[in-house]
């Protein structure tokens, strides 16, 4: 460790009266929760699955609660984030005009999860032969594209976000 007043020129992290976190070396923090929900809201409206059943789409998202956030703290970019999602999905089968409808609940997502981990459960509004068949198609299909879409949440962090906290 240098004496005091005789270090190197170039170092510019002193005793400062004004506290700047020079660099955003320490610690700094963007919020992107706002931009989360308005790209979720935006992405999960664009899935829909057609197969030999019928056809089912997302027609709503009637819950996105959480927050997500990026950081830096001495030069590494750390991801944060938690979210609990409710989307309508809405469908037609193969051999009925009905509009058939139910939910998909994605609880507790967090950084900490692997794409196995997600807890995705849903539901169908009513019962009945064809409510079950297009039932399962959200089962099998519409729900892992919603975890697919759901494993991108990072590279949408860093592309959008992580740009601001590094240097």
């Amino acid at each position: 460790m240098a004496l005091w007043g005789k270090g190197d020129a170039r170092w510019i992290v002193e005793e400062r009266e004004d506290a700047k976190n020079v660099n955003n070396w320490h610690w700094s923090e963007v919020d992107a929760s706002g931009p989360s929900k308005k790209f979720f809201k935006e992405k999960f409206l664009e899935l829909g699955e057609t197969g030999t059943e019928g056809s089912v789409r997302i027609s709503e998202v009637t819950k996105c609660d959480g927050e997500a956030s990026v950081n830096n703290r001495k030069g590494k970019v750390i991801y944060f984030f938690e979210w609990s999602i409710e989307l309508k999905w809405c469908g037609k089968t193969a051999t009925s005009n009905d509009n058939i409808t139910g939910k998909i609940i994605i609880e507790n997502i967090s950084e900490e999860n692997t794409e196995e981990e997600i807890d995705i459960s849903t539901r169908q509004t009513k019962n009945g032969a064809e409510h079950t068949k297009l039932h399962q198609t959200v089962k099998t299909n519409l729900s892992q594209s919603a975890v697919r879409l759901w494993v991108n949440t990072i590279k949408y962090l860093q592309v959008q976000h992580g740009k601001q906290v590094i240097l």
